[in-house]
């Protein structure tokens, strides 16, 4: 099996991949990178040429030596960072998927001699929210590559359900081939025990330590990896690593239990924190263990700098929502629209389409009475933890206008058959029936 590189690492005789970026060494698909921005592809582990050593025999040429060979060769596009870098679509990213992807290589492709593999093996992301099938397609279609020469091996366990899924609401005949990450290596989801592991800020008000979560700060995936890594010093006398696929979401995998107890962040946000503390049998002591990674946060030249941009610094973590992976689950709805990710989490384990949530109702296309959609919203939560009352009924009018009073229109054109709301202390029905006896008594539920 031969991968090739545009700019491998050379050593003796022979090349081997790239590790890091830099300007002299760039990871493939970035040969029209600009200065001023971030690479988009690069070294973000595992790598499928590490993960074929010792199965397969692997060589390692430079694109031009590959293309010469007449041999068939893998151009692999290793993603670094959230889809919206990678497809271009973030606000002031020009590239596209495949812009970065070399004139020889593209033609190579087309030929029949290269097949292009888009690596996404920490990631994860729910493809109908970031429209990662749309774009790959355009890009196809744009350079003229056939859809057998490209594969797409993504970190989401089901992809290849929902991309079977994506062609058939977009009628599309022929596919890619899409591969969930885990079955090279195997046919079971990955196994061991999860832990979250959010970034935070934890500040002191008095007698207590409160805690900030990401709701308030923003964190650039370049420098997570650089927190992470720090971080990860401290994780080695455990055999533990820390997993970055996004800014404000890491994770940590055990392969055994010990044993924790921990308290979801929405539970702890602007509250005292030591009532809440994680808890874990003896062979690891965490309260510990958080003060020295507090203890490494705290002086970092990237904290320095976050203060002096009047930035909120990072100096703590929060551990919570520690367990096993569950097993698919069972389908309920068409879609799910939210702004929630552990909402986008359970539509990826039950392969059901998932969007971002948008603006308002009305940009909702699939109101059709076969439809059962499920609408999640979590935005409201930032001003309750926060005690920002004036912001919270702000959100709430702008809902107003936006969810509410269309829902209730559609209710009444009978573009939607029933709505049903559920609350942390109301669980209200709405249909053709009920819906004058609602509004009838809307100052009570508002109350």
């Amino acid at each position: 099996m031969i991968f090739a590189f545009d700019f491998p690492h050379k050593e003796g005789d022979g090349f081997s991949r790239p590790y890091h970026n830099d300007k002299r060494i760039k990871f493939n698909g970035l040969v029209d990178l600009s200065k001023n921005t971030n690479p988009y592809y690069g070294p973000a582990p595992p790598t499928l040429v590490e993960l074929c050593y010792g199965i397969l025999e692997v060589e390692i040429l430079d694109s031009k030596s590959a293309i010469k060979s007449n041999k068939n060769f893998f151009y692999l596009l290793e993603t670094q960072g959230p889809p919206e870098f990678w497809l271009g679509t973030e606000d002031g990213y020009e590239n596209t998927l495949l812009s970065g992807v070399s004139d020889e290589i593209i033609e190579s492709t087309k030929k029949g001699q290269c097949k292009i593999i888009l690596w996404s093996a920490n990631e994860g992301y729910d493809p109908f929210q970031y429209k990662i099938f749309d774009c790959i397609y355009e890009d196809l279609e744009k350079y003229g590559i056939p859809l057998e020469n490209f594969i797409f091996i993504s970190g989401n366990l089901i992809i290849d359900t929902l991309h079977m899924a994506w062609g058939s609401i977009n009628n599309k005949g022929n596919l890619i081939k899409c591969i969930p990450f885990n079955i090279i290596y195997s046919n079971q989801y990955p196994d061991g025990i999860w832990l979250r592991v959010d970034p935070v800020h934890i500040n002191t008000d008095g007698n207590r330590l409160t805690l900030t979560d990401s709701d308030e700060f923003t964190l650039t995936q370049h420098d997570a990896l650089e927190f992470a890594a720090e971080i990860n010093n401290l994780l080695k006398p455990y055999n533990l690593e820390l997993e970055v696929p996004c800014p404000t979401r890491w994770y940590l995998r055990f392969n055994e239990d010990f044993k924790l107890k921990t308290t979801p962040i929405d539970a702890v946000v602007g509250q005292d924190i030591f009532p809440y503390m994680p808890r874990a049998d003896d062979r690891i002591n965490l309260v510990q263990l958080i003060n020295d990674i507090q203890m490494t946060l705290h002086n970092l030249p990237i904290n320095v700098k976050r203060e002096q941009e009047k930035k909120i610094p990072i100096n703590s973590v929060w551990f919570w929502g520690y367990g096993e992976l569950p097993n698919i689950l069972e389908r309920n709805w068409s879609f799910v629209f939210s702004d929630e990710s552990l909402a986008e989490g359970l539509s990826m384990l039950s392969a059901t389409p998932f969007s971002k949530l948008p603006k308002e109702f009305n940009d909702i296309s699939n109101k059709e009475s076969d439809y059962i959609n499920l609408i999640v919203i979590n935005e409201f939560n930032k001003f309750r933890h926060y005690y920002e009352f004036d912001e919270w009924v702000e959100m709430l009018m702008c809902y107003e206008i936006n969810w509410f009073s269309p829902l209730h229109e559609a209710l009444k054109t009978k573009d939607i058959d029933e709505l049903k709301i559920e609350t942390d202390i109301n669980s209200i029905t709405v249909n053709q029936n009920s819906k004058y006896k609602f509004l009838k008594r809307r100052k009570i539920f508002i109350s």
